[in-house]
């Protein structure tokens, strides 16, 4: 048996690859420049149809909407593989004329079809341009800590909250009748390692509640916070 020469071998695979561009059933014609994804006109201005047979129950101004959209909409839906951020928000636009979601289902469904997908992709392109609207994670945003922990204390208002804060802490779980002695027992003690003091002594004490000029957890208060407490 003879082998074939370079010659035949090239009509030969000239013959295989014009094979491979013919349509896959009848009535379909197919181009060796056409994009195999490249919707045709006629789809689309069968879309155009079937969204405004869609709008026909719609109220007077949703109807006037959707026509103002419907046009740039099913033009953009021809190649909308392009930018599918723009074509996102456009459906974005469009499917809020639609106030069930049994509406924008049904025309979901048709858009889907026109563009060789399903519904559930449209809905995505619809979430993933709103997700775009949202800030990425991890960008720094300036944070003013002044209206979360208040302006700066100053050397004096600090030891005063320390000093809140441990008398806080000493007879938090204490009964309120025993804390005027606990508080004395507490005096002695410092007295007598602190102060240098031997023999008794007395210390006559007027206490009348007012408000303070620090918040309870130790912030400096903001005047409308503190005029609050005082009215209450």
């Amino acid at each position: 048996m003879r082998r074939p020469n370079r010659r035949e071998l090239r009509i030969t695979g000239s013959f295989l690859e014009e094979a491979d561009l013919e349509p896959a059933a009848e009535g379909k014609t197919w181009s060796p420049k056409q994009n195999a994804a490249e919707p045709r006109s006629d789809v689309f201005d069968k879309l155009s149809k079937t969204l405004g047979d869609l709008a026909a129950d719609l109220g007077k101004d949703e109807a006037n909407r959707e026509l103002s959209l419907r046009s740039t909409l099913v033009k953009t839906l021809e190649h909308y593989a392009g930018d599918k951020l723009k074509t996102g928000k456009l459906l974005h636009d469009y499917k809020a004329i639609y106030k069930t979601k049994r509406q924008w289902t049904s025309v979901a469904k048709e858009i889907g079809a026109a563009i060789q997908c399903s519904a559930r992709t449209v809905f995505r392109l619809v979430e993933d341009y709103k997700a775009s609207l949202v800030p990425t994670v991890g960008l720094e945003v300036e944070i003013d800590r002044t209206e979360i922990d208040g302006p700066d204390l100053s050397k004096g208002e600090k030891q005063r909250r320390n000093a809140r804060l441990a008398i806080r802490a000493f007879l938090n779980n204490s009964p309120e009748s025993e804390r005027a002695k606990m508080l004395g027992d507490l005096l002695a003690e410092e007295a007598h390692q602190v102060w240098g003091k031997r023999e008794p002594f007395s210390i006559e004490i007027e206490v009348t509640p007012r408000p303070s000029s620090l918040t309870i957890d130790g912030r400096r208060r903001m005047p409308a916070t503190a005029a609050e407490e005082k009215a209450a």
